[in-house]
Formats: structure tokens, C-alpha cells, sequence
């Protein structure tokens, strides 16, 4: 019952973490 929610969660770590890599790496020139 819990695995839907623990997947979300996951997946949602998982695309705030490509987010910030995204944003530090166009920060940097």
C-alpha cells in the first residue's frame, strides 16, 4: 500500500535533484 506513495516520493527527489544539477550547472559558465 505504501509502495505507490514511496514511488512518488522517490521520483520526486529523483527530478528535484536533476533540477538543482540543472540550475548549478547553467549557473556556472
Amino acid at each position: 500500500m505504501l509502495a505507490p506513495l514511496m514511488n512518488g516520493l522517490a521520483m520526486r527527489d529523483a527530478l528535484h535533484r536533476a533540477y538543482v544539477n540543472a540550475r548549478v550547472m547553467s549557473a556556472i559558465p
